[in-house]
């Protein structure tokens, strides 16, 4: 149960950025580099200690039917907490997962069984021991990605750059295209939860950056064929908040304690 939700999760990292506004991008005169707006992104990121969003996935099929997954996120890095309530499907919601850095410890808490499932964390050596809002990202490098910046497009209300990375070394299994790997909480050895981020391997990426802020708003992931296969949405980013322990990592006192 636990692996099928971590991994569920890992398709889940962000859906409904309602799109508005789709017109025919234009470059500004004084715009910077593709290479400087990932940058932007990743020093902010990493700059804050704590961070509120909703991350959602919908991913699109080649019948026309799509499917979606979203989750609450809480951050703080000071205090090694990191929560993920799970909101779509409504067969996995109000799923809660807290992974406790300092203590090495995951909980789960299943609403269905009103049990809390107590897991060894595994944190990989050079990881981070927190998983901040810079860590649930790996952005494209110029090392494994040609970076290019398409223009600017609005999306859900704000301009955005619109950055394309184009691997240098595309997948060749057309059934990999258009699912991220890797998981915002993905399964460490043993199906325990790891703390890797959601990574691009070998697919062609195009990433909508707050042009004021130097925030991620969204991420198409192409397929082979240059339809947009899932699409990836960051939405009530709020960084730098005050956020409580009960906040944090509250669950149910009298949810049942499995120790595994």
């Amino acid at each position: 149960m636990q692996r099928h939700v971590l991994r569920g999760l890992g398709l889940a990292v962000a859906m409904m950025a309602f799109v508005c506004g789709v017109g025919a991008p234009g470059v500004e005169a004084a715009a910077p580099t593709a290479s400087e707006i990932l940058h932007n992104v990743s020093a902010r990121m990493e700059a804050a200690k704590t961070a509120s969003l909703k991350i959602t996935v919908t991913q699109f099929q080649p019948d026309g039917s799509k499917t979606a997954m979203a989750a609450r996120i809480l951050v703080d890095r000071t205090q090694g907490l990191t929560r993920v309530t799970l909101l779509e499907p409504p067969a996995l919601a109000d799923q809660v997962m807290v992974l406790d850095a300092k203590a090495k410890v995951s909980r789960l808490y299943l609403p269905v069984t009103n049990q809390i499932i107590v897991s060894p964390l595994d944190i990989p050596a050079g990881s981070s021991p927190t998983l901040g809002f810079g860590q649930m990202f790996a952005l494209p490098s110029s090392k494994d990605f040609d970076l290019r910046l398409l223009g600017t497009q609005t999306v859900a209300g704000r301009n955005c750059y619109v950055v394309e990375a184009k691997p240098k070394h595309p997948v060749k299994a057309p059934e990999r295209a258009g699912t991220p790997s890797g998981a915002a909480h993905g399964a460490g050895p043993a199906g325990q939860p790891g703390l890797q981020g959601i990574q691009w391997e070998g697919q062609t990426v195009r990433l909508f950056v707050d042009s004021q802020e130097s925030m991620l708003v969204q991420v198409d992931v192409l397929g082979q064929d240059g339809k947009v296969q899932a699409r990836i949405a960051v939405s009530d980013l709020k960084m730098d908040v005050k956020l409580t322990r009960q906040q944090l990592a509250g669950l149910p006192a009298d949810a049942e304690i499995v120790q595994r």
